[in-house]
């Protein structure tokens, strides 16, 4: 007998929540609807010139693609090592391991819009932890 197929997964015209770091969730992907096992996938937007909150993952990789507009993304490494600022745009890509602090940073007038995918599937807004550093005060 075989499985049944999972049920394609569609972005809301609103929100479905605020992650742990101010951005805009829309659920695309998930185990507990669409039946993935191994991952969860949303996208994420924030508004021209928001800052989110700094925080870090306890367990979940992140992986980002830039979908439109351009962001400044803080990350420091889990051991403490030096933290550095990496811009990104439309059709770039970047992942934040489990335990790196990071902060992002939406530039010019042009919302930020982000696909994200994280493994293993997103637990709770109690996954996010606060940290100290980054690119200043939440703002926007």
């Amino acid at each position: 007998m075989s499985k049944p197929v999972p049920p394609k997964g569609r972005a809301s015209a609103a929100p479905d929540y605020i992650s742990p770091d101010g951005a805009e969730i829309r659920l695309l992907l998930r185990p507990e609807v669409e039946g993935v096992a191994n991952h969860s996938v949303c996208e994420a937007t924030f508004r021209p010139g928001q800052v989110s909150r700094a925080v870090r993952h306890r367990q979940v990789e992140e992986s980002w693609y830039v979908l439109e507009g351009e962001a400044e993304v803080w990350r420091r490494p889990v051991d403490g090592g030096p933290a550095s600022i990496v811009r990104l745009g439309p059709g770039e890509a970047l992942n934040i391991p489990p335990g790196f602090g990071f902060q992002v940073r939406a530039l010019g007038t042009v919302r930020l819009r982000m696909l994200c995918s994280t493994a293993p599937p997103w637990p709770g807004p109690d996954e996010a932890v606060p940290v100290e550093g980054g690119l200043g005060e939440p703002a926007g």
